[in-house]
């Protein structure tokens, strides 16, 4: 996608109006100096500008919301520096949960696989302030779990994003660290009425 179709997007998804908390951005930031150059960190920045935002993320409030358009021009200005894909993104996807406070803050209460599932609409809830998070089902027994996502039409990049963090959030729930994987079975922008998400384990 080029830089006009993704100033188109942003715009688009600025009509939303939806927000995420800050701690998201910071994580990824906090990611990325563990992963590039400063100068590299300073080429993202000033692509971020570019598309119209004037917010350091690295000066987010952690509890505060930001708008979800700034959030996807983060990860495009990636793209487009970095050159990073699919994989390398569902990678930084993995990683932002063990970076985010709010994150293990949540998990510590999360004394069960059936308790922290249950909760998955509650946590997300506490993250953004739209979209529905529901918990279809659990078969503890096959080793899977499904998630489906309602009103959440963001950016095909956002999903491959989230089945990256999804699969660090099962596995902070189950204990483990490997042989987890998050697949999206169903997607709006295939023309699916709402993303479904698949996650299972061995």
């Amino acid at each position: 996608m080029n830089l006009s179709d993704n100033i188109k997007e942003l715009h688009r998804i600025k009509k939303t109006k939806g927000n995420v908390k800050g701690s998201c951005g910071l994580a990824i930031f906090e990611y990325l100096r563990e992963k590039v150059s400063e100068e590299e960190i300073k080429e993202i920045k000033k692509r971020i500008n570019f598309y119209g935002y004037v917010l350091d993320p690295e000066k987010l409030s952690p509890v505060s919301m930001c708008p979800i358009d700034f959030e996807l021009a983060i990860i495009f200005s990636i793209q487009d520096v970095l050159g990073w894909k699919d994989s390398e993104i569902k990678e930084m996807g993995r990683n932002i949960p063990k970076l985010s406070f709010i994150v293990k803050f949540f998990v510590k209460y999360l004394v069960s696989l059936k308790k922290g599932y249950e909760h998955s609409s509650i946590y997300w809830q506490t993250h953004f302030d739209f979209g529905k998070m529901e918990t279809p089902e659990l078969n503890e027994k096959e080793n899977y779990l499904v998630l489906t996502l309602k009103e959440f039409d963001i950016h095909p990049i956002y999903c491959v994003f989230l089945t990256g963090y999804f699969e660090t959030m099962a596995g902070f729930i189950l204990g483990k660290k490997e042989n987890i994987f998050c697949e999206e079975k169903e997607c709006v922008f295939r023309g699916d009425p709402h993303h479904l998400f698949t996650i299972k384990w061995s």
